[in-house]
């Protein structure tokens, strides 16, 4: 029973996270395509629980794009592919018993036009995530079910431009003699 639970919240973590959003992650064996633009670096959620997280950014294009963290280490080099134009984090995603999307906090792309064919690092991000059953609680809605405490950290973003670019160029080999800018240092 427990596992079918595990599962049916690992598929719904899937689904709502994919909401409203368009994923458009670039793989290893991807082209670059220079009327597109990309953000790259390195994302990951450190957690033991069916937790996720994503960046949700939104383009003049009316569209949202996200970043979803990875909870594998050797995973949280992540790239994706924008429509050229003005672009900014707008929202922080987070995922797990119950669901929440906050305002970012911080600045990360603030409405910076992305050129076509620029490939842009926006940093190396890391945060953490837990949950525990903090008692039981009855109502009319719900019957008996258990209460949760969620807890979510974002720590401050790292610049490791050199290490996370050359880990990319390596990683994606059609973007390996395309040139990158730091936009980190614009943050």
């Amino acid at each position: 029973m427990a596992v079918m639970r595990g599962a049916a919240i690992s598929i719904l973590l899937a689904a709502v996270l994919s909401a409203g959003c368009a994923a458009v992650l670039v793989r290893a064996g991807d082209d670059y395509q220079p009327q597109s633009a990309y953000i790259y670096g390195r994302f990951l959620l450190d957690t033991e629980d069916n937790q996720a997280m994503a960046f949700s950014i939104r383009c003049r294009d009316g569209k949202r794009y996200k970043i979803v963290f990875s909870k594998q280490e050797d995973e949280a080099l992540r790239m994706i592919r924008l429509p050229a134009g003005v672009c900014q984090l707008d929202d922080v995603i987070y995922k797990g018993v119950s669901s929440q999307q906050q305002m970012s906090s911080f600045r990360l792309l603030a409405n910076e036009h992305l050129q076509p064919g620029g490939v842009y690092y926006v940093g190396d991000f890391g945060a953490s995530a837990s949950s525990t059953q903090s008692g039981l609680k009855v109502d009319f809605e719900h019957g008996l079910h258990r209460v949760y405490d969620q807890r979510w950290r974002l720590l401050n973003p790292r610049n490791n431009y050199a290490a996370t670019t050359a880990e990319m160029k390596r990683a994606h080999a059609g973007f390996a003699s395309v040139a990158t800018e730091d936009r980190m240092a614009h943050q």
